[in-house]
């Protein structure tokens, strides 16, 4: 799902699944709300395996799975370059079989998430 300069994105109640070769979900849009989702088999050359965005101001996780996301520089399962300031709300979210490649887990944080800005 490519989004290109929205204020308003969500996704809900489903599934987005890849084939192991492009982020899921790729663009800019300032406020993000994820819901009862599973998102699986993501994959970036950059930042972002399963989720990759820029100018994002509010972001709303719940209810969600990332399952087999997989970038080549940071943020394994979501990548955020964020203006300020962020409003973050993650709630019940799990992150299995994530992977950073050319990065140490101490670098980007255990929980696969990698952000830039602030």
């Amino acid at each position: 799902i490519e989004l290109k300069a929205l204020q308003s994105c969500s996704i809900g109640n489903g599934t987005v699944e890849g084939n192991g070769s492009f982020p899921l979900i790729l663009g800019q849009c300032d406020h993000v709300s994820i819901s009862n989702a599973v998102l699986k088999n993501g994959y970036s050359a950059d930042d972002g395996g399963c989720i990759s965005l820029s100018l994002v101001k509010y972001v709303s996780v719940v209810n969600t799975t990332f399952l087999s996301c997989t970038a080549n520089w940071r943020g394994g399962g979501i990548f955020l370059a964020v203006t300020d300031p962020l409003t973050l709300v993650i709630s019940n979210v799990a992150f299995r079989d994530i992977n950073i490649v050319g990065k140490s887990i101490s670098e980007v944080g255990r929980d696969g998430v990698g952000s830039e800005g602030r």
